[in-house]
């Protein structure tokens, strides 16, 4: 939100909120302030102001959210104390500043009117709220500036507010009346067009400044410096239309998107008062209000879910990481145990020669038997040890590295079938498109991580008095453990069936009317698959990472358009989609001809009897009669 959407949005508060009255004030964190206010006529809404540094934002709407600081923050009740049954008597914004002010009438425990003002600097790095008197004398701040962060502008209780310093530009007002070629003479030679464009007017964002270089016909990152005088004259014209367009007042509420994907898939880029004519495809609203909290609220989201995907990717990789160390623990072992026949025959070839052997030497040489003629074998001895005991100690390391080996190749299966199943969540997390897709992964994760962490949990040592290490435990403490185990056992289950319910799997409707239902997991894919009709379709990508798709054919014939369809969707939640969305090979078959063997990791099957469709990928939500559940 630039210094121009901020003023035009000040204007809009002070008329639609006039004498509206606050009636409660909650935190849901330590940087966002909601006033719930009741607007003569119109009813409740709630003010959301958050100065979050990374991204301050405003909104309006009539939904609270949940769960709210509980006990509130002392701002939050300093702000009841003040703020609590006042009227709204002004919102207003300095000319071009990113700054709203909203200006209360409170009445005090003796019964008399005051005025105080709630500042909401809406700046990144340096948002802030701040609560002032009728002398401008601050009452608190959510966010406390001493000196030692800003020497020129202390913002703490009892101290002089002063406003955020000026950007230093003229108005859209002083750049009109400014004469013909004198319009960017004062700006630095230096400059792209967009930049010198935006340095130009107090209140132009980058977007307005990509704007006056597209209403010039000009690339916005050409240097100012290599214009002609032609091409200075055009952009000095598109900075004035701008400008005539900021005084006129007229407004149109909408949200630009950089390309329209598909209904409701695209992420916005701005929500803006002037029309952005560079930007094509947009959403309009009726008011300011309603375009910037829909602008905030999908970019929260959005930012919300990026984050907990990172995160979740973030602990994918160190497991994998760790499970790929694991297994070269275990080939290491495998590599030692492949010794031991090695190690048998020394052994064997010291007693076969072991009256020939003199005591005392570190190595000898002796005849392979084995080999056909006889080989030379070098065998090392430890020269305090006889000829018998080296024998034995050849026979001991055969026999720990046998079972060194039994056991690595064990343990490399289930490394193998771990990294997989690792493997495989990390490809779903890139297809993922909500919050639900997310927490099915993390779900799976939890579900078949936490069993491996209790059976790897070293036990504690007791610390009771009455039972010694080495003694077996009382027939009395061992009833208790049991019951104890038994009760703890009983509680899990409890938790497990009270708990959420499982979240169910992708669902579309095709342009036939057959539903497609599409994995959002390894695990979920297995249930699609134990879950479908053996005359159903199965559909997956060919060598490559992807969602299990399952047509429901309901006993009818599947038309070749839903097959092309649900092709495509297998392609869409794929790697290939992943990889630049060109067309891929999509493996098509009957249930009954889908396998799961045991022991397999989840979502691993086997299948024959296929037919490949090569298809491009198809995002869902253009299906004409798209479903999503």
């Amino acid at each position: 939100m630039d210094g121009i959407t901020c003023g035009a949005l000040a204007t809009e508060l002070n008329a639609t909120l006039d004498n509206a009255t606050v009636e409660r004030i909650v935190m849901p964190d330590r940087n966002t302030v909601i006033l719930q206010l009741y607007v003569p006529g119109e009813g409740k809404t709630n003010l959301h102001l958050s100065a979050n540094p990374s991204y301050p934002y405003f909104q309006l709407h009539t939904t609270l959210p949940t769960p709210l600081l509980n006990p509130p923050p002392s701002f939050a009740m300093l702000l009841r104390k003040h703020l609590r049954r006042s009227r709204l008597h002004e919102v207003s914004a300095p000319p071009g500043e990113r700054m709203l002010s909203f200006r209360f009438h409170s009445l005090n425990e003796m019964g008399d009117f005051y005025d105080v003002t709630l500042h909401f600097e809406c700046m990144p790095r340096t948002a802030n709220l701040v609560l002032v008197n009728h002398e401008d004398v601050i009452l608190d701040a959510i966010r406390h500036i001493d000196h030692s962060v800003n020497r020129e502008r202390e913002t703490l209780p009892a101290h002089p507010y002063i406003r955020p310093p000026s950007q230093q530009r003229l108005l859209a007002e002083e750049r009109l009346h400014m004469p013909e070629n004198t319009l960017l003479s004062d700006l630095k030679p230096g400059l792209s067009v967009s930049r010198a464009a935006m340095q130009a007017v107090a209140g132009f964002s980058p977007i307005l400044g990509t704007e006056a270089a597209f209403r010039a016909f000009l690339d916005p990152d050409r240097p100012i410096s290599s214009l002609n005088a032609l091409e200075k004259l055009n952009l000095e014209e598109s900075i004035r239309t701008l400008c005539r367009l900021v005084i006129s007042g007229d407004v149109t509420p909408r949200v630009y998107h950089m390309e329209k994907k598909s209904q409701g898939d695209d992420a916005p880029v701005a929500a803006h008062v002037l029309p952005l004519t560079h930007l094509h495809h947009y959403t309009s609203y009726k008011t300011i209000a309603e375009a910037v909290t829909a602008f905030n609220r999908r970019k929260l989201r959005d930012d919300c879910f990026k984050r907990k995907r990172t995160s979740l990717a973030s602990r994918l990789r160190d497991e994998i990481r760790h499970a790929r160390k694991k297994q070269l623990l275990h080939e290491e072992d495998a590599e030692k145990g492949a010794k031991a026949d090695d190690q048998q025959l020394m052994g064997e070839l010291i007693l076969a020669n072991i009256y020939q052997i003199p005591k005392g030497v570190d190595s000898v040489t002796l005849d392979n038997y084995h080999e056909d003629p006889p080989e030379k074998i070098v065998v090392k001895l430890n020269p305090q040890y006889t000829p018998a005991d080296n024998a034995q100690a050849y026979f001991h390391q055969a026999r720990r590295g046998r079972r060194k080996k039994e056991a690595a190749a064990k343990l490399l299966k289930d490394d193998e079938r771990t990294l997989s199943w690792l493997t495989s969540l990390q490809d779903a997390i890139y297809w993922a498109e909500n919050d639900e897709d997310l927490e099915a992964i993390a779900s799976e994760y939890r579900t078949r991580k936490e069993p491996q962490d209790r059976q790897e949990k070293p036990r504690s040592p007791s610390h009771s008095s009455d039972t010694l290490p080495g003694q077996p435990g009382r027939r009395s403490k061992r009833r208790e453990k049991a019951y104890a185990n038994r009760r703890q056992s009983q509680g899990s289950k409890s938790q497990r069936s009270g708990g959420p319910a499982p979240i169910p799997p992708r669902s579309f409707t095709s342009s036939d009317g057959f539903t497609i239902l599409v994995g959002r997991n390894p695990l979920q894919n297995d249930s699609l698959l134990r879950k479908a009709r053996k005359d159903d379709v199965w559909m997956h990508i060919k060598n490559g990472a992807g969602s299990h798709v399952i047509v429901s054919s309901e006993g009818h014939a599947i038309p070749e358009r839903t097959l092309n369809e649900a092709a495509g969707i297998a392609a869409w939640y794929s790697s290939a989609n992943r990889a630049g969305g060109a067309k891929t090979d999509i493996d098509v078959c009957l249930v009954r001809d889908v396998k799961k063997p045991p022991r397999s990791a989840p979502g691993y099957v086997i299948y024959k009897n296929q037919k490949t469709i090569l298809i491009e990928p198809l995002n869902p939500a253009t299906l004409s009669t798209s479903v999503q559940t």
